[in-house]
């Protein structure tokens, strides 16, 4: 499936226009449509204070902030024009997380931003964990330190043998043929049979042949150092500029989207993450 319509989620926060800026590089790139959305969250009133504001100051707070927002727009919007694209660019007032997975729902792509607990304008917390799930659509996490001087062109792979890394897999290939350089890390168990380790090492890169792209395998085993780390430090000795993986999950519940590996490596990511369930 190629990237035809790339959806970017923008807000008021320091890093917003560093993924804004790979949205751009990556619509070029894929000759995609480009969109990007601002969800301006419902003004919560406390119960027990409720009965002493009124509905004029709640209307004029939520006003000032769609004022904000639209400020925000025209920022963005003028980036976008100045590198020669066009953007359709839309402002919802709701829940965010249900809002922007509507509009993922018809996206290729959806291009979020990591969570940065120090500015209070970043929103981006736990975005990714229900975006992936909900929108039904890959997601592109952007670190809040922004990209490489390049983004997708030396691309680690993980691979667990999950239907998750399947599909991300799958979802990330537009990206691979485009890559110079493409490495998977085989994640296994200590216990792991090393002759059906070696078939699948070779399988996998049997199957990125067939799409065009040619890519080295190397292996984790899944011990004493925590998966994640190893995938951040194997992008690091690679100087990789993309790590592609599944949301592992643990159960299906709501409550337990993500698994560990995903938390830690979305939490301490150093270079953007593409992730599919």
């Amino acid at each position: 499936m190629a990237i035809k319509n790339i959806l970017v989620h923008i807000d008021h926060s320091a890093a917003c226009e560093l993924r804004v800026k790979a949205a751009i590089d990556l619509a070029k790139t894929n000759d995609a449509r480009l969109s990007a959305l601002f969800v301006v969250p419902d003004y919560f009133v406390p119960s027990y204070v409720e009965a002493q504001i009124s509905a004029d100051i709640i209307s004029q707070i939520s006003d000032e902030a769609t004022s904000r927002a639209k400020e925000t727009q025209s920022k963005f919007k003028a980036m976008v024009t100045d590198a020669g694209l066009e953007l359709d660019s839309y402002i919802e007032e709701g829940n965010i997380i249900g809002i922007l997975s509507d509009y993922a729902r018809y996206s290729d792509l959806v291009i979020l931003g990591q969570s940065q607990p120090d500015d209070p304008d970043n929103i981006s917390e736990g975005l990714a964990d229900h975006l992936v799930i909900e929108g039904g659509a890959p997601c592109l996490v952007i670190p809040y330190i922004g990209t490489r001087q390049t983004l997708g062109k030396r691309v680690l792979v993980a691979w667990n043998e999950s239907r998750e890394s399947a599909r991300a897999l799958r979802d990330s290939l537009p990206l691979l043929q485009q890559a110079d350089q493409v490495s998977v890390l085989l994640i296994k168990h200590k216990s792991h049979n090393e002759d059906h380790t070696a078939m699948q090492g070779k399988v996998i890169l049997g199957y990125l042949a067939d799409h065009g792209i040619s890519g080295k395998t190397s292996l984790c085993i899944d011990n004493h150092l925590d998966p994640g780390d190893t995938m951040l430090a194997q992008a690091s000795d690679n100087d990789c500029d993309l790590i592609v993986m599944g949301a592992y999950g643990h159960s299906r519940l709501r409550e337990m989207v993500l698994g560990g590996v995903t938390r830690h490596l979305l939490k301490e990511m150093t270079v953007p993450i593409f992730i599919s369930h």
